[in-house]
């Protein structure tokens, strides 16, 4: 079950990674954009790593002050997908 999760948080990583990469092409090309609610949902649905990496790598929605929302929802889906990964690795480590 456990692994499971990993698998799912990995797998969604890389695709918000994809998403918010394609998204930047298409900032700088004028292409249709992806909304900021599917760059959301990615990042909270397990794709919080590949989310913040696709803020960094690309430098996408950097800016803090207008952008901000976004930042906010990246770090807490990171925080709680952490949070969860941790209490996995304790109850299958034995430790809880």
């Amino acid at each position: 079950m456990f692994t499971t999760y990993i698998v799912v948080l990995a797998v969604m990583s890389v695709i918000a990674l994809v998403v918010f990469g394609r998204d930047k092409v298409a900032a700088t090309q004028g292409w249709s954009r992806t909304p900021e609610m599917t760059l959301i949902t990615l990042s909270a649905l397990g794709g919080a790593v590949g989310a913040l990496l696709g803020t960094i790598i690309f430098r996408h929605k950097s800016n803090f002050g207008r952008k901000f929302y976004i930042h906010v929802a990246i770090w807490l889906s990171l925080a709680i997908q952490a949070a969860v990964l941790v209490y996995g690795l304790l109850v299958e480590g034995g430790i809880l």
